[in-house]
């Protein structure tokens, strides 16, 4: 199956887009969970790593979800 450019071009900017997105939620969140990050890691609950592990895994289904949309409903376009 032959994909157009044009199309191929627009679905990575799309992707880029989405990355981006999902980044500058993160960034947005972050200053709000801190305090209670920190207060957290001070009595030993958990560290970073399974913090960075835990929110990445619950933003991929909605990251996901919304991107294949979009593109579902661009893509044709």
């Amino acid at each position: 199956m032959f994909v157009p450019l044009d199309r191929l071009g627009l679905l990575n900017l799309i992707a880029i887009g989405t990355l981006n997105l999902g980044m500058a939620s993160s960034i947005r969140s972050f200053p709000k969970e801190k305090k209670i990050i920190k207060e957290e890691r001070e009595l030993g609950l958990f560290g970073v790593a399974p913090y960075f592990v835990a929110k990445a895994i619950s933003e991929i289904p909605v990251t996901t979800g919304l991107s294949c949309l979009f593109g579902c409903v661009v893509y044709p376009l």
